[in-house]
């Protein structure tokens, strides 16, 4: 079997790292003991980072401390002056069909935009 054109091979299960399993409320409580959360460092893709948006409200998050882990926080670990919307700041920015802040699953609404003729 091949992967980008090197060959696969297989690990013993000896040699295979142990998985860890986390509590589903683990985010949450590592936030309010002061734990900075930061999402998307697992995957870069979107869908992945929304469902962890979810999932941090799920682990007792509200919808406001899980965009800050998709915003604010990220700017802050990389001491970046980025992630919050003000004068001065650079900014990508993405409009949702919805306020997130009252569903998160909002994140994943973008709107759709039909430039005048």
């Amino acid at each position: 079997m091949e992967s980008f054109g090197k060959p696969l091979t297989a690990i013993s299960t000896t040699d295979a790292v142990p998985i860890v399993r986390v509590p589903w409320n683990a985010p949450g409580d590592i936030m309010r003991a002061g734990g900075l959360i930061v999402a998307g460092t697992d995957t870069p893709n979107a869908i992945n980072l929304h469902g962890e948006l979810m999932a941090y409200t799920l682990a007792g998050m509200s919808n406001f401390e899980a965009l800050k882990a998709a915003t604010v926080n990220p700017a802050k670990a990389l001491a970046l002056d980025a992630g919050t919307i003000e004068a001065g700041k650079l900014a990508d920015l993405v409009m949702v069909d919805g306020d997130p802040l009252v569903d998160i699953a909002n994140v994943t609404r973008r709107a759709h935009h039909e430039p005048e003729a």
